[in-house]
């Protein structure tokens, strides 16, 4: 099992309801389509929002279970889950998640070293970044100190 680290930049836009979103990731890149199988973990982060943009957030954990090719307006590429396996976090009560993004060690060891919104770029540059097993650990116990968000 792998654990990767992906940024929903359009997040504050797409969104009207945070308890529809769904236990998917889409994506153009056919490299990460390829790499990530069933059981795989998504960690999605977005920005802090219109009020807190240099800040960060973990949005959703999503527990692969299967691949499509069926388009959508963020991808080609479809990685599914299901609601039973997967975690959405509210928003709301989270403290800057920078702090833990700096933390991690990164499958290749390249460590983020930027702040605010450049964390953006550096996680953009190949639309995902594998995750040490380490960072996965860490994740785990951070993300079960986290309120969840009740999905339809």
């Amino acid at each position: 099992m792998a654990d990767y680290l992906v940024y929903w930049k359009s997040y504050w836009k797409d969104i009207v309801e945070p308890a529809g979103i769904t236990p998917d990731w889409s994506s153009n890149s056919r490299a990460f389509y390829t790499r990530v199988k069933k059981g795989d973990r998504l960690w999605v982060l977005v920005s802090g929002g219109e009020s807190s943009p240099q800040e960060w957030r973990l949005l959703h954990c999503i527990l692969v279970e299967r691949r499509s090719l069926k388009a959508t307006k963020w991808g080609r590429y479809r990685l599914l889950g299901t609601r039973a396996s997967s975690a959405l976090y509210k928003l709301e009560p989270q403290p800057d998640f920078a702090a833990i993004m700096r933390l991690l060690s990164f499958a290749g060891g390249h460590r983020i070293k930027v702040k605010g919104k450049a964390i953006g770029k550096a996680l953009q540059t190949r639309g995902f970044r594998p995750l040490s097993e380490k960072d996965a650990d860490l994740l785990l116990a951070y993300s079960s100190t986290l309120p969840r968000l009740a999905s339809r």
